[in-house]
């Protein structure tokens, strides 16, 4: 059976605006293309117009700070940001955009994006985006855990019952 999102086949990078309806197949499959050899996704570290939007002005000058942190940044440990780690926020960024206004972005010492932000009750959730999951704590919900790229629609959901 034909794939219904098969009608496009320019990729989604750079200035090219994320399709809503893309499932947590077609996404994978994006994210895992950057592995491949002679794989056409840019190596520079920038935001999608999807990303800067969902992020806010805040969290896009904060992002232009962590790509400039080097090797060794927090006290001779921490790594730069990992190029798979921004792909694996682009593809959740595609699926997720409801944060409040106060949302954060860091770099976690193994170069990874992090988002955090409080709700209304002062609960924390966390996201870590990793090359192939996302790592995250749901205070809200009392859960932690893990969901594989594929999934982000699984946390998508978990997210929107928090």
């Amino acid at each position: 059976m034909p794939n219904a999102y098969a009608r496009t086949t320019q990729p989604i990078y750079d200035n090219v605006r994320f399709y809503p309806d893309m499932t947590g197949d077609i996404l994978t499959n994006i994210i895992l293309k950057k592995n491949q050899p002679n794989s056409d996704f840019p190596r520079s570290l920038r935001l999608s117009s999807k990303a800067v939007e969902a992020l806010g002005a805040h969290n896009v000058g904060r992002f232009s700070e962590l790509v400039s942190l080097k090797d060794g940044w927090h006290f001779g440990q921490g790594k730069s940001l990992q190029a798979a780690s921004l792909y694996s926020i682009e593809l959740f960024l595609a699926q997720y955009s409801s944060f409040p206004e106060r949302c954060s972005l860091f770099l976690s010492e193994e170069g990874n994006l992090e988002l955090v932000w409080r709700s209304e009750n002062n609960e924390t959730t966390s996201l870590e985006f990793y090359a192939d999951c996302i790592e995250y704590y749901i205070e809200t919900l009392n859960e932690e855990g893990k969901v594989a790229i594929r999934d982000i629609s699984t946390l998508v959901q978990k997210l929107a019952n928090a």
